[in-house]
């Protein structure tokens, strides 16, 4: 079963990092798949006890959630007018940091 792993870790990322340099409208997607690879090998290394790969791919993985958090999803949102939790309205005033105001 920790080959299935290894296997799945070791594709996904491959894919992802072919989508990221091909550079094409599909690239964004590159994040997920490196989610996935993440999370394969975060259970290789459990499963082996191999803690440098487990620590590495925690880091990793983290990483790759804030990337598809701003590359992928934010961009989806701006395009289909979703306004996202902790982000402004399009129509929200700015906050002015002149005191003097």
């Amino acid at each position: 079963m920790d080959n299935l792993y290894e296997l799945i870790g070791a594709s996904t990322g491959i894919a992802g990092a072919i989508l990221l340099a091909i550079k094409c409208r599909f690239s964004a997607w590159a994040w997920p798949l490196w989610i996935v690879s993440g999370i394969a090998w975060i259970v290789y290394a459990q499963a082996t006890s191999t803690y440098g790969l487990l620590a590495q791919q925690v880091v990793f993985t983290t990483i790759n959630l804030i990337g598809t958090w701003r590359w992928l999803i934010q961009p989806i949102a701006q395009k289909t007018g979703v306004r996202l939790a902790g982000t402004p309205a399009a129509n929200a005033a700015t906050p002015t940091t002149d005191r003097n105001q």
